[in-house]
């Protein structure tokens, strides 16, 4: 956990700045839009970088991300104005890092910036509900996470997947 704290905004973006330069690199890899997806923390990372990077991700996921509509002066649903691609949050009903009130707060910043969006919350869901080999697993909501992640990036990316 003190590698995971010590994961500020400046530190995602500087890593974000590294995985797009180094995609864009790559022969591979068409266009120059991507999509992110995130679990737990690597909601609040994806997140952030596409508020960092506004026009590079035309996709944008996080399930069960945490802490994304904090006080705290980095908070993701802060820098959200800017974003041009499409958002997706699935939050877990018994989920600390995502009560209702971050919930509330960041479908406020992404409606009043504009940006394409849903927010919504798994009901009977658990923090971690979409990882497999963990306690609180749920194969209805992992299920449909996984839908919900394939149809948008098969939309916003164009992807066959």
């Amino acid at each position: 956990m003190k590698f995971v704290t010590s994961l500020d905004r400046d530190r995602k973006v500087s890593d974000a700045d590294a995985f797009i330069e180094f995609l864009s690199s790559r022969p591979e890899v068409k266009g120059d839009r991507f999509g992110a997806t995130g679990y737990c923390m690597g909601g609040n990372a994806a997140l952030t970088a596409a508020g960092a990077f506004p026009d590079r991700f035309a996709a944008v996921a996080s399930f069960h991300g945490g802490n994304l509509a904090t006080d705290q002066p980095d908070s993701p649903h802060l820098f959200v104005k800017n974003i041009t691609g499409r958002v997706y949050v699935a939050g877990a009903i018994e989920d600390a890092s995502f009560p209702e009130e971050q919930k509330n707060r960041l479908e406020k910043a992404l409606s009043e910036a504009g940006v394409d969006h849903l927010v919504e919350t798994y009901p009977g869901a658990r923090h971690g509900f979409a990882v497999p080999d963990v306690a609180v697993f749920d194969p209805t909501a992992a299920e449909r996470h996984w839908a919900t992640l394939f149809r948008l990036f098969h939309e916003a990316l164009a992807l066959d997947l």
